[in-house]
């Protein structure tokens, strides 16, 4: 009996001692690797980014070529990357270990539409930020937002209106399809709540609640073709005082 309880506990320290010397063995080809040469970023590539150089970002999130693959933190990366420019939703960082390599994932927030405050066009982003003056129309497709006063807008902050701040959110969310056809959507208070007030190109105005954007361009859609057919002048398309629809013409 204590023979073989000898033997037992012999081998059982046979087998501690093994793993004790694999796992330092372990320790030491994952040390000996991150001081190797293949440890060390060889490339680095940014996707995404439609408005920001690939050289301006890497900068920025301070990642460089030479430095070590795992000391290079995602999360700081994003943190860096999301602080410096507004319109970067978030960035996603994978590591290629056999290339060598570091690809930086940019999601950039949409563009909903251009302010117009004091005279003034800024373009503004799904959020409600400020991302900057559009000085040279480069947003001129985009639907301008208006409002009853001026809006005091600091660049790269959100606009202190939660209306504008709402209607960004819903604008981004809308099929261009339903956007194309206008040219200005103004922000009123109306009846104890508020409204937009939406321009059409063709001379046709519509007024909706702020909160139901998407059902309500969807429905003045199908009254707009409807009028066109029927060979009706433009008017006035109340979404806000009724689900249907109430036309006036002017």
């Amino acid at each position: 009996m204590d023979d073989s309880q000898t033997k037992a506990n012999s081998g059982r320290g046979r087998w501690i001692l093994g793993s004790i010397l694999l796992l330092f063995f372990l320790l030491l080809l994952v040390a000996v690797y991150l001081k190797s040469p293949y440890a060390k970023i060889r490339t680095i590539q940014v996707q995404g980014a439609t408005g920001l150089s690939s050289s301006m970002l890497i900068s920025d999130a301070q990642i460089s070529v030479g430095e070590n693959l795992f000391l290079v933190s995602g999360s700081a990366v994003q943190e860096r990357l999301t602080e410096d420019f507004p319109i970067i939703k978030r960035v996603i960082m994978k590591r290629n270990l056999i290339q060598q390599n570091v690809d930086l994932l940019v999601v950039e927030k949409k563009i909903a539409g251009i302010l117009d405050s004091g005279g003034s066009l800024y373009r503004l982003l799904s959020d409600g930020t400020v991302l900057d003056r559009d000085q040279e129309a480069v947003g001129i497709n985009l639907p301008i937002i208006t409002t009853v006063k001026p809006l005091a807008v600091n660049l790269g902050s959100p606009v202190n209106d939660p209306s504008v701040i709402l209607l960004c959110h819903e604008l981004s969310s809308i099929p261009a399809f339903y956007l194309s056809s206008f040219s200005e959507f103004h922000i009123q208070p109306w009846q104890g709540s508020t409204a937009i007030l939406a321009y059409s190109k063709d001379g046709f105005e519509v007024r909706m609640p702020l909160t139901s954007l998407a059902s309500s361009l969807k429905l003045y859609s199908s009254i707009h073709a409807k009028l066109l057919q029927l060979h009706r002048k433009p008017g006035l398309i109340d979404l806000f005082s009724s689900k249907t629809g109430l036309y006036t013409p002017f």
